[in-house]
């Protein structure tokens, strides 16, 4: 940290720090004020400055480029003691204030971007809960079905075969009953694509 005893000291100081965009100046009332650093085109740009800062009741000056971090800081080598040790703290309470306010505003956008996480892997969990739980319902209800439908062929099959029976038992006495319910057999062995009984 370099000490200047003017505005004129600490733009010499300055002059050798590139990329300067601003001055973050502290003042003996502990306020703070940002002093623009004409372009590099600018003539004089430096006893410009120089000039603003003379006619400030500065105590540090922090040179800073376009994004605000700090490149180089200079404190009055004429300002006393106590009001230096003044100045830091409260310059570091601003930014320790801002620090905290944004850290706050950040924890606040994860707790909000959390609790809908939680809400929504919630509701999806409950969704799967439901369908896990429906899934033993419909497979019940469809081997009941099934259940049904086996039952349902095998009494057309048991009725099918004592059909059979009954014409063959017909032909063997050579009735002629045994044709008309041999054709019923023939029909009925089409449509469910049984095998012929001759």
């Amino acid at each position: 940290m370099a000490t200047a005893a003017d505005g004129t000291g600490a733009c010499q100081e300055l002059r050798r720090v590139k990329f300067v965009a601003d001055l973050l100046v502290t003042c003996e009332d502990g306020k703070e004020r940002t002093v623009a650093v004409p372009p590099v085109s600018q003539r004089r740009r430096w006893q410009s400055v120089a000039a603003v800062l003379n006619d400030m009741n500065w105590l540090r000056v922090e040179a800073r480029n376009a994004s605000g971090a700090t490149l180089r800081i200079i404190e009055n080598a004429t300002a006393q003691a106590g009001d230096l040790e003044d100045v830091a703290p409260n310059a570091a309470s601003k930014r320790t204030a801002e620090v905290q306010g944004l850290l706050s505003l950040m924890l606040s956008a994860q707790e909000r971007v959390m609790k809908h996480h939680t809400d929504v892997t919630g509701r999806v969990l409950d969704a799967q809960v439901r369908m896990i739980e429906a899934q033993p319902k419909q497979i019940e209800r469809m081997m009941a079905s099934r259940k049904d439908d086996i039952e349902t062929i095998s009494e057309l099959v048991e009725e099918l075969g004592e059909m059979r029976g009954d014409v063959a038992e017909a032909k063997a006495k050579g009735s002629d009953d045994g044709g008309n319910i041999l054709g019923l057999v023939k029909d009925l062995a089409a449509v469910n694509r049984m095998p012929d009984t001759e």
